[in-house]
């Protein structure tokens, strides 16, 4: 207890920075890889919405009606 006192004292210098404190730094490598996961899904969506439109909006090629 009295570890945590010396430590607590406004006399104590924060001067010289154990292991344990500090910040801990984000490892970026999931932000990365849920990134390139989503720009892949996204990039599915809009070849298939490509693909879509490009049915719809092509001319029938069934058999032409005959009068």
């Amino acid at each position: 207890m009295s570890d945590q006192a010396d430590q607590m004292a406004p006399d104590a210098s924060p001067g010289a920075v154990s292991k344990k404190s500090g910040v801990r730094r984000v490892n970026n490598m999931p932000m990365y890889i849920l990134a390139a996961a989503l720009g892949a899904f996204l990039l599915v969506m809009m070849l298939v919405a490509a693909d879509r439109a490009a049915k719809q909006n092509a001319p029938a090629q069934g058999a032409a009606e005959k009068a």
